[in-house]
């Protein structure tokens, strides 16, 4: 931090170094401690440069921080457990499967990104920032799979666009693991035909859908 006035606004006398908090993601177990504008001082009272490369190799950290002036020494677990809503995934493209006019995705943060990138948290329907800053991976390639939107048609008459933003549950009774899950069990009925029917589970609503 090189910048006379902002260090004055940060309240850091000449001889305090460290690293600014520019944003604490709010799915991270960090955000319990660290505030937008800490000046990260000490990490395991080891200090710290500026722009210096900060890493975490034990289960908790404590931290040494300036806040508004306040020197504060904080400590954290390092939650080791992989989000179901990943922070990250700038190498994926978005997945999608239609069925019936129902339009299924994965739940994503740029999803949430699209309620609003920086308020996401409170923009977004509850239901999802309650699955993005508290769920945790289970499984391999477990996702959670949500109506992103119903495209009217005959078809689907009689299904609310109400759905929207809905996690999808079960089909045909399955517990859904993941994107293709549902596609898979939808083509085992259609083969089968029992009763030409398809049963979506929406959060503990039913959907009944044509096999087609």
């Amino acid at each position: 931090m090189e910048n006379t006035s902002y260090w004055e606004y940060l309240k850091l006398n000449d001889d305090q170094h460290g690293i600014l908090v520019t944003s604490v993601e709010q799915a991270c177990i960090l955000s319990k401690v660290l505030k937008e504008n800490d000046v990260i001082t000490a990490i395991d009272n080891v200090p710290i440069v500026d722009d210096e490369k900060l890493k975490f190799v034990d289960d908790t950290v404590t931290f040494t921080i300036i806040r508004q002036g306040q020197e504060l020494t904080l400590t954290s677990p390092l939650d080791n457990n992989q989000t179901l809503v990943p922070l990250h995934s700038h190498d994926k493209h978005p997945e999608y499967l239609i069925y019936a006019g129902i339009v299924f995705t994965v739940l994503s943060r740029f999803y949430l990104y699209g309620f609003n990138k920086r308020e996401w948290h409170r923009k977004a329907p509850t239901n999802l920032i309650n699955l993005a800053l508290h769920s945790h991976l289970q499984e391999l390639n477990q996702q959670i799979v949500i109506i992103n939107q119903i495209l009217l048609d005959d078809v689907n008459h009689g299904i609310s666009s109400d759905f929207a933003n809905s996690v999808l549950e079960t089909v045909n009774g399955i517990k859904i693991q993941n994107i293709k899950h549902p596609a898979e069990l939808i083509d085992k009925i259609s083969n089968n035909e029992d009763d030409g029917y398809n049963r979506f589970e929406i959060e503990n609503q039913k959907i009944y859908s044509d096999i087609m």
